[in-house]
Formats: structure tokens, sequence, C-alpha cells
């Protein structure tokens, strides 16, 4: 406990206070004038003033910024351009995007790690390279182009599912994962081609160890070296890298949203763009950042808890 405190004090905390000061002064210097947008083309000048003064846009930014800060400490976000609550309005947007984002990690990983064995104990035969060649050009495919490519074959020529929209998994299961399908594994793929790679090495690696050679020399069978003696310790670098890749889903599913027509953060945030919508803007990339963050130091103390030697004193005990 005391390990997980002093990494939020020296990591989180001071992390996420840096990052919501660049989000706020950015989202300051973006063109254009969100008191004259929200009023319309139409607006005169003095309605425009007094927008400014309503919005707190005619204070200093240190002074709005601490303001901003405060609030949102206590999770308000003030009010978008709308009139409505950035709180409420990002509470409704993110369960889609949470959903998309962990039936892809759920997949992504599951899928790497069985190719990425299968390309590790296959080493240098024929299921070895068809896994490395497909995980190349998955990789090498941006995934609002794939989106699209997924979207036009299975969508437009053969209808199996549907274009677009959204249907809750508590809602209706079986409706629910018709719209999830395609965006999940749009979103999956890269993931699962990233964890493949780094499974494969890893497995290649720990399969050379000493300890593989003497449990096979027991008799051992291969299905048991391998799932028995070989995995965990072969996760090891693959745990890093897959806390890195649930960070960025949270993102990735913003490009995947807007390719699917999905609601969720993804289009509240392109809107908010649009509109100069500073609040919303704020939030929700200060919401990104901060679970990017988080799911780092998950790793680090995932990371710890496979490998004792590096969980506090261990060095000590050594």
């Amino acid at each position: 406990m005391n390990y997980v405190l002093a990494r939020l004090i020296r990591q989180f905390i001071p992390v996420v206070f840096v990052a919501s000061i660049l989000i706020f002064v950015l989202a300051e210097l973006l063109p254009g004038d969100p008191a004259a947008i929200a009023l319309g083309e139409t607006a005169t000048p003095e309605a425009v003033t007094a927008m400014r003064h309503e919005m707190g846009l005619d204070r200093p930014i240190v002074v709005r910024y601490v303001r901003w800060l405060g609030s949102a400490l206590t999770g308000d976000f003030g009010r978008s351009t709308t009139g409505k609550s950035v709180t409420d309005l990002v509470q409704a947007s993110a369960p889609p995007t949470l959903e998309l984002a962990v039936v892809a990690f759920t997949f992504g990983n599951l899928l790497g790690v069985a190719f990425g064995v299968v390309a590790g104990v296959y080493r240098g035969k024929f299921p070895d390279t068809l896994i490395g060649i497909a995980a190349s050009l998955v990789i090498a495919v941006p995934s609002f182009v794939a989106g699209l490519l997924i979207l036009l074959v299975f969508t437009v020529w053969l209808s199996w599912f549907p274009s677009a929209g959204r249907v809750g998994l508590t809602e209706n299961p079986v409706e629910g994962l018709k719209y999830l399908a395609l965006p999940a594994f749009s979103l999956g793929a890269v993931v699962a081609a990233v964890v493949s790679r780094f499974t494969r090495q890893s497995i290649v690696d720990v399969l050379t160890n000493d300890f593989i050679r003497t449990a096979r020399a027991k008799g051992l069978s291969e299905h048991t070296v391998i799932f028995v003696h070989a995995l965990k310790p072969s996760m090891l670098p693959v745990v890093t890298i897959v806390g890195v890749q649930l960070g960025g889903l949270i993102g990735g599913s913003i490009v995947i949203e807007q390719v699917f027509t999905r609601p969720g953060m993804g289009r509240l945030l392109i809107g908010a763009v649009n509109s100069k919508d500073y609040p919303t803007i704020q939030a929700i990339t200060l919401l990104l950042v901060s679970t990017y963050i988080v799911f780092n130091l998950l790793t680090d103390l995932l990371y710890a808890w496979l490998d004792p030697r590096l969980r506090p004193g261990a060095r000590g005990r050594a």
C-alpha cells in the first residue's frame, strides 16, 4: 500500500497537474471566440461581450485555470457552450467508449498472446512466418483505414453487420455484439499484432533457458513445458506493452467511433473542437491523459506482482 501511495505522489499527481496546465493553455490557443460561436453569426458585439463575461473569458488566464482546476477536482467541469453540464455530457458518452476499448483490449490481447505463443513455439516455420507477415500488415495500416475497409467488406458488400449506431450490451447482448463486432475488431487487431510480436520474442527467449531444458529432460509433455513453465515468465515483457496499449485504446476508440458513427467520447470531442467548446475539450482530454497514466501505474504494479524481484524491499532481502 505504501508503494502504491508513493507512486501516486511521485508519478500520477505531478504528471496530471502538468498535463492539466498544458491542456488548459492549448485549448485557450485554439482559434475562434467561444462566445461568438455560441451566439451565432448574427450576434452583436455587445452580446458577445456579455457572453464572454458570463463564460468568464474576460478574466486573466491564471484565474480561469485555478477556478477550472478547483472545480475539476470536485468533478465539476463547468458548462459547455450549449449550456449543458460538461460532467453530464462526459458521463453519458463515456460508457460506449469504455465498452469499445475494453472489448477490443480483451479480444486483441487474447488473440495476440495465442498467436505469439504459436509463432514462438514454431519459430522459423510456416506458422511463424504467416503470423509475422499478418502482424506487419496490420501494424502498417492505420486503424481508421482498416476500419473503412472492414466496413466496406462486411457491411456494404456482405451486409453481415450494421453500419452505424450502438445498442447497449445490457439492453440486448446479441444486437449489442453485432454493432460492436466490427469496431472492436478494427481496434483490437492492432493490439493483437503488437502483442503477438512481443509474446513471440519472449517465448523464444524463455524456451532457451536452462529450466526449460530441465523440464523437458524430466519427460514433461511439450504442452506442460509451454503453458506451465514457459508462459508466465514470458509474460513479463508483454505486460509493459499491454498497459500502454490499454491506455492508448481509449484514444484510439475516438477515431474508430467516427468511422463507424458510434456515439461516445469521440463524437463528443470532435463536436467540441468544431464549436470551440473549451470546457468539454479540456474535460475529455484531461480524462484521457489521466486514464493513460493510471493504466501505466497499474502496469507497473502488475509487473512487480509477476516478478518478485521488482517489489519494494526485494533487493534488500536479496
